[in-house]
């Protein structure tokens, strides 16, 4: 009988955003077929700022996000390492796989590295992204969540050898449709049964596109638009948008919209936004960042240009038809076929429970 493996997971950190979501979700899913997951956090969440997700796991989090600390940090993530006698370390995201490696030096796991995004930001990641680059060519393997983020990612140095594609995994039980829900929600917000609901969910970075979705409220006024994700709340916006912040009720919102919107700039891999709000059935009208057209397949709308007057109109006439009870259903068995958290744990755990170069399981 083949040993199911103990994994250790090396990320940033365990706060509200998708990638850490996904980390989340795959160490559950491999928790529940026989494999013994640890992460280990590179700085302490704040208070609030924990996600939810990760309660269950087993988390350690060990700040280093300060020069001095660094050194203490690396040899008590070396000792925690060896002691989870971890048979792999998968690193997640840039911080997480440079970590990943330096540890691995010298002792048995296997090392994984993971992208997360596509073309970031060369401004505030281009050191970490080269360094990634040159330790990945030592790492076993490199897993992107988008084959926009693997092309990407080789033409910045990364090898092409070890790099494999596994898209992120949507929770198709908690994302699905739900008309009444959705009717709840729109009570809620006051917004009446057949006003025209926009939603645009994204923390406010540099790398999302809210300044031109809040232009193409100004030019569409009959249509009422939803703004969640982290500060969103905060952002100067017309009256017929209305910023909710971070919020712990999406698949409400996802059912309550006629139309979910995802613009970004750069950045992007595989927008969970696409992928939860097709498995609730919704659909997407999004530009041609990274997997995002990859993902909609041929049940969405395609965004092609950045101008706010051209968005506008084209939002206009999309959001005048409501897709009919069989094409919601349709649009989420798209999701569940090809982006299930089922399939995605699958993927993992194959590559985990691969043997290693003298043939024997690892």
């Amino acid at each position: 009988m083949v040993r199911k493996k103990k994994i250790v997971f090396i990320t940033p950190g365990i706060g509200i955003g998708g990638a850490e979501k996904q980390l989340a979700s795959l160490a559950k899913g491999l928790s529940q077929n026989g494999f013994f997951p640890l992460i280990i956090a590179l700085s302490h969440s704040e208070s609030g700022q924990r996600l939810s997700d990760f309660d269950g796991l087993q988390v350690v989090e060990i700040n280093c996000q300060k020069t001095f600390e660094i050194a203490s940090a690396m040899w008590k993530i070396r000792g925690t390492v060896k002691d989870h006698g971890a048979d792999v370390i998968q690193g997640w995201m840039y911080a997480g796989n440079i970590m990943a490696s330096i540890i691995g030096l010298g002792i048995k796991p296997r090392v994984y590295h993971s992208l997360r995004a596509s073309d970031m930001d060369a401004k505030r990641y281009g050191r970490m992204i080269k360094l990634n680059a040159f330790l990945s060519k030592y790492a076993d393997g490199v897993i992107a969540n988008s084959q926009a983020g693997a092309e990407h990612h080789i033409s910045c140095g990364f090898p092409s050898g070890n790099m494999s594609v596994i898209p992120n995994g949507i929770d198709t039980k908690k994302f699905s449709p739900d008309k009444k829900s959705g009717a709840s929600f729109r009570q809620e917000l006051g917004v009446i049964d057949n006003a025209r609901l926009v939603l645009y969910a994204a923390r406010v970075d540099p790398m999302k596109g809210h300044q031109l979705v809040i232009s193409v409220a100004k030019l569409c006024p009959d249509v009422q638009f939803v703004f969640a994700g982290k500060a969103t709340e905060l952002l100067d916006v017309p009256k017929n948008v209305h910023g909710l912040g971070i919020r712990d009720d999406m698949p409400r919102i996802y059912n309550a919209c006629d139309l979910v919107l995802n613009i970004s700039k750069f950045g992007e891999g595989f927008p969970n936004v696409i992928g939860e709000a097709m498995a609730c059935g919704r659909p997407v009208f999004a530009n041609d960042v990274g997997d995002s057209w990859w993902i909609m397949g041929d049940y969405g709308h395609r965004l092609e240009t950045g101008s706010p007057e051209a968005v506008a109109e084209q939002l206009c006439s999309l959001v005048k038809r409501q897709p009919s009870v069989s094409e919601g259903k349709r649009i989420a068995f798209h999701i569940s076929k090809h982006c299930s958290i089922a399939k995605m744990v699958s993927s993992y755990s194959s590559l985990y429970m691969q043997k290693d170069n003298s043939g024997l399981d690892v």
